[in-house]
């Protein structure tokens, strides 16, 4: 009866062997799947960003004091005034500029050019020259 008993054991070991190698393979195989997932992520978060992200600066100041927020609406009224006297200087050089465009349609062909023409003149009259040719 030994023999029977025997060979029962050791078909019971095999058996336990052949389940182990399989949780064996298969954490393998999970192993090797999570390390491809991992370096993707590694990959993923050092690459470099496509843009550059705007910093955001907040002065503590301006969320807890009343006068925090007074000094922000100044600064914004004044960048504000900034960009109104901009934008009537450009208006005004725009303005002499078609000034200048419409004196040399008027005289283009009564003008007379005196002088040399090199790069000393003035940008102006290089264009009135350029234009009346």
């Amino acid at each position: 009866m030994a023999k029977p008993l025997l060979v029962d054991y050791v078909g019971n070991l095999e058996a336990r062997v052949a389940a182990a190698e399989a949780r064996a393979e298969t954490a393998e195989a999970h192993c090797s799947l999570a390390a491809v997932e991992n370096s993707r992520l590694k990959a993923q978060v050092n690459k470099p960003s496509k843009k550059p992200r705007e910093t955001l600066n907040i002065n503590a100041r301006v969320l807890t004091e009343g006068i925090g927020y007074e000094r922000l609406v100044a600064q914004r009224k004044k960048k504000e005034t900034e960009q109104q006297e901009a934008a009537a200087r450009q208006q005004v050089k725009d303005a002499k500029a078609d000034e200048r465009l419409h004196d040399r349609q008027e005289n283009a062909g009564s003008r007379i050019l005196e002088g040399p023409v090199n790069k000393t003149r003035l940008k102006d009259e290089l264009e009135e020259i350029a234009y009346s040719l």
